[in-house]
């Protein structure tokens, strides 16, 4: 996965996402999508995965003329023709965001521990020429299922576990290496197991899949993640023969004389190994082996796991006594205890601590270890995660966009811009136009509050403006031939936008009333003159302008710390060689094709440094008018917010919020029996 065709991201999409370009509506600026879990087999989801999809494969320039070159020549020959693959669109994007993708990326905190049906994270395009960007990449932004799904099938895991240990043993030491991850070799891939691993280690920190440790050393700034103690294996037994078990035993012990080993010993008969091998022959040696740390770990790996485990407790109780703990219940010895292997699934823990708990048994003598189970088992059904467009700009209007299946209510979409809160201790997704304008993202419910304070006129605000094209929208999309960095010397025009995004919209509190009348009224006569369409003069920085055209010039945006407000050119080429003659103090009226006269798309551009854009700085922190959980993590390239392994576990650690797991429980025995 590291090299080859598979680090061209234009190739990480279904075959069907290559023509989709073709298929929005035209006027088409703006296309705003979501992810959910819908439901599916736990009530809830632990989110995590995200940022290593965005920094794996989306983050900074990842966009080269030869990606494009062989996604042309790959899409030509599988779809039998050379008309479907967006090549124009793809040379936009790196010529225009040197390679960069003009996508914002709001999700909640890695680590959030959220019911399902809610909104996890949204994506919308930045860039209103290239607004199919946001559902081109569906298909590895919906990967996160993956990682979601094995982090909460892990937790709730380590729900059951915790449970019955509040109720069995005194304390609840044991409980972050109680469930070990055995599942490297039962997975379809290695990054499979990589991304599984490090999932389960949100969880706990027990693991024998090596491939979670550097994956999280890079991704989430975790040196070491999981840990591990030497273990035998059924060849280490077997090949001394049956008669030599106890050597091969022996041998193990006295080859790591200190820590904990765990030994396999269902090899010929587990009954006899735990009460002859175990509890005679080798009997003084674990003893002896406890004073400088040793701990035995007897694994069985057959059986029924609810007997066999709690027969060899018995037998080893036997041979190495046991004490009562506070609870009344029986505990080995610290240095010898039991790991169960085999069968161990979110259905099976509960079933083997229940039996033990009704025998007089702790939990603490017993940790289990789960691999296809853990890692393999489940699929994007599982938790029915979905991603679907919910809102999008359609000839400067927004359009709220779902589905509603009459075959399956169950997939009914959500509607509109999203935002997620937590009322009362309830999360619930607020869907645009149902929540409270001050705490809803949507963009119809902020621009109000946005208006008293920054001259802008917001496309989505469509009362007055339903018969005309809105400012900073496109009137059309790009030709099928041209480059749009040629565009205005074949059209003699100069049609550009600014994104349409809250994001590039800083705001102004020094601002009289009366300047933005005049500012607003300034805009109207040019527009309705057909004159330039520019921003108020507070913008001076980015660009200058008059009523008249002849007296437009344009400043070159050395100031990228001053608001950007979207705008659109429509320029004749003489007014246009005009301008950029005024903007560059020479009389030379020849642009050459890379100058960066038009106005930024975004503020990432190749010729915008993200460092010092404003957008980088503080994306959306200005318009987030309430407790959105739904916070930037990625934009035009750039990733914004990154977490830790530590602060992901904090997040996802157990709570007194948190479900009741036996309910959860009986709910899917009911369920298997119907």
């Amino acid at each position: 996965m590291e090299g080859g065709s598979l680090q061209n991201v234009i190739l990480l999409a279904d075959s069907y996402k290559i023509s989709h370009h073709l298929q929005y509506p035209p006027g088409t600026t703006s296309v705003y999508s979501y992810f959910e879990s819908r439901g599916g087999t736990f009530p809830y989801t632990v989110f995590f995965g995200l940022q290593y999809i965005l920094k794996r494969w989306l983050s900074g320039p990842v966009i080269t003329k030869e990606m494009i070159q062989e996604a042309k020549e790959l899409f030509a020959a599988h779809f039998r023709t050379d008309k479907v693959f967006n090549e124009e669109g793809w040379n936009y994007i790196l010529e225009r965001h040197g390679g960069k993708l003009p996508l914002r990326v709001c999700a909640v905190p890695e680590g959030s521990v959220i019911p399902t049906k809610n909104v996890l994270f949204t994506v919308e395009s930045t860039d209103p020429m290239v607004p199919w960007v946001t559902n081109f990449f569906e298909t590895v932004f919906v990967q996160v299922w993956y990682p979601m799904t094995v982090a909460t099938n892990s937790r709730i895991q380590k729900q059951i576990i915790h449970r019955y240990l509040k109720d069995t043993h005194d304390n609840l030491d044991s409980l972050p290496f109680s469930l070990h991850d055995f599942g490297y070799r039962g997975v379809s891939s290695i990054e499979t197991a990589a991304i599984g691993g490090a999932a389960h280690l949100v969880n706990f920190k027990g693991t024998d899949t090596v491939a979670a440790l550097p994956l999280l050393h890079k991704y989430y700034d975790a040196p070491m993640a999981g840990f591990t103690i030497p273990a035998m294996e059924h060849s280490t037994v077997t090949s001394w023969g049956k008669d030599g078990e106890v050597d091969a035993f022996r041998n193990m012990l006295e080859a790591f004389p200190s820590g904990p080993v765990a030994c396999v010993s269902d090899s010929y008969d587990i009954w006899k190994c735990c009460e002859k091998i175990w509890g005679e022959e080798l009997h003084d040696i674990v003893v002896e082996r406890s004073k400088t740390g040793g701990v035995l770990v007897i694994r069985p790996d057959s059986g029924d796991p609810p007997t066999v485990v709690l027969k060899c407790l018995e037998i080893l109780g036997k041979a190495f006594g046991t004490e009562n703990n506070s609870k009344g219940f029986k505990v080995l010895p610290p240095y010898i205890r039991v790991i169960q292997g085999d069968g161990i699934s979110y259905t099976t823990v509960g079933s083997i601590l229940e039996n033990l708990k009704d025998h007089g048994w702790s939990a603490a003598n017993v940790s289990f270890g789960s691999g296809g189970s853990l890692l393999q088992k489940v699929n994007r059904d599982t938790q029915k995660c979905a991603y679907k467009c919910s809102y999008a700009i359609i000839n400067g209007e927004g359009v709220e966009v779902f589905k509603a299946p009459i075959t399956d209510v169950g997939k009914t979409s959500k509607k509109g811009r999203l935002a997620l809160h937590c009322i009362d201790g309830e999360y619930k997704t607020i869907e645009g136009g149902k929540g409270d304008p001050k705490q809803d993202l949507c963009v119809c419910g902020v621009v109000p509050e946005l208006a008293a304070r920054v001259t802008y006129r917001c496309p989505y605000i469509t009362e007055t403006l339903k018969t005309e094209r809105p400012f900073g929208v496109p009137p059309l999309k790009l030709g099928s031939t041209l480059s749009p960095q040629r565009t205005y010397f074949k059209k003699r025009t100069v049609n550009r936008a600014c994104a349409v995004s809250l994001s590039s919209v800083t705001m102004s509190s020094n601002t009289s009333k009366s300047k933005k009348k005049k500012d607003v009224q300034n805009h109207r006569d040019i527009k309705s003159s057909n004159k330039c369409s520019l921003s108020s003069s507070q913008n001076q920085t980015n660009f200058a302008y008059s009523k008249t055209r002849k007296n437009f010039r344009n400043a070159q945006y050395q100031n990228t710390s001053s608001p950007t407000y979207p705008v659109t050119l429509e320029l004749s080429l003489g007014s246009y060689r005009k301008a950029q003659s005024s903007a560059m103090g020479s009389s030379s009226l020849s642009p050459a094709p890379s100058s960066p006269l038009s106005p930024p798309l975004t503020q990432n551009t190749p010729f915008s440094s993200p460092a010092a854009s404003p957008t980088h700085k503080q994306p959306l922190q200005s318009l987030r008018l309430g407790k959105d959980l739904l916070v930037p993590v990625f934009e035009n390239g750039t990733l914004l917010k990154s977490y830790t392994l530590e602060e992901v576990r904090a997040r996802a650690e157990l709570g007194p919020s948190d479900i009741d797991v036996f309910k959860f429980l009986e709910g899917e025995q009911q369920q298997s029996k119907e």
